[in-house]
């Protein structure tokens, strides 16, 4: 404690600042490519109607969930949508501190009962 107080006051006597902290902020899109080498993803996102990719390090203790649960880097598939917590630690870098997954978009959607159907379930007799 005492030495971080003796590094702030001679930055300070130096007329220097110390580091800022890195930025935060939120990425949210279509990933649309995995790394697991690198550890690393891609979302393209769109903000006021322009696209833009952001490559996103992933380190392990970053958490990934799927539905509420825990989820692997592993899992992920390009086309999901996902939501990223983000900090920049320098220009042009990003790392991951959450990753949230959604479903796919080439997910298909289950089909909707009609209510005719409700009304007369398969395999009941029709009067």
């Amino acid at each position: 404690m005492i030495r971080l107080l003796v590094l702030l006051a001679a930055a300070s006597l130096a007329g220097t600042d110390p580091a800022p902290l890195a930025r935060a902020h939120v990425v949210s899109g279509e990933l649309v490519r995995l790394d697991l080498g690198r550890r690393s993803i891609t979302v393209k996102a769109t903000e006021a109607g322009v696209a833009r990719e952001y490559e996103i390090d992933v380190p392990d203790a970053a958490r990934l969930s799927s539905s509420g649960r825990v989820a692997r880097l592993e899992d992920l598939r390009p086309g999901d949508r996902v939501v990223v917590s983000c900090s920049d630690p320098g220009p042009g870098r990003h790392v991951a501190r959450s990753v949230k997954v959604g479903p796919s978009r080439y997910a298909v959607p289950a089909p909707k009962a009609s209510p005719s159907a409700a009304k007369n379930p398969p395999g009941a007799v029709k009067p």
